[in-house]
């Protein structure tokens, strides 16, 4: 588990944190605590529904307003994950958000968030298999 004490955000793992560290929102959130008129307004407000902390007013308007939680509403309100007229899901299991439909799915893996995110995930894979392959193996007797 990472967290980044600047935005009050926890990541279940290395490429999470690396993710969310590249990321617009952790670099607006840099640029406002380093802004010392901003730290008086720095409040911790908390998102119950995706059990996530905002330092600000301002970062809980935009979180409201995303993909992730707009999801999570609509399964509290509905009871299931967003579907298309046939019934199925458009969800990307990397970026963790859902589209609405084929079109929208494909348009977002072409997108240049998801292919940041797969850029990153790649490079981390291939650095876990290199240590893999370096690390000596070892048979039981």
């Amino acid at each position: 588990m990472h967290y980044c004490k600047d935005c009050g955000v926890h990541c279940a793992g290395a490429l999470c944190y690396e993710i969310h560290l590249r990321g617009e929102k952790h670099k607006v959130k840099l640029q406002c605590s380093r802004d010392p008129s901003n730290k008086e307004r720095n409040k911790r407000v908390r998102c119950d529904l995706c059990e996530i902390y905002c330092q600000d007013e301002t970062l809980l308007e935009m979180h409201l307003k995303g993909k992730k939680h707009k999801a999570k509403e609509h399964v509290l309100e509905h009871g299931e994950k967003i579907k298309n007229e046939n019934g199925q899901q458009f969800w990307c299991e990397l970026c963790q958000i859902p589209c609405m439909n084929e079109e929208t799915f494909t348009l977002h893996c072409n997108g240049k968030k998801h292919r940041k995110h797969l850029y990153v995930f790649e490079e981390e894979k291939k650095k876990t298999e290199a240590m893999d392959s370096a690390m000596p193996s070892f048979e039981c007797i």
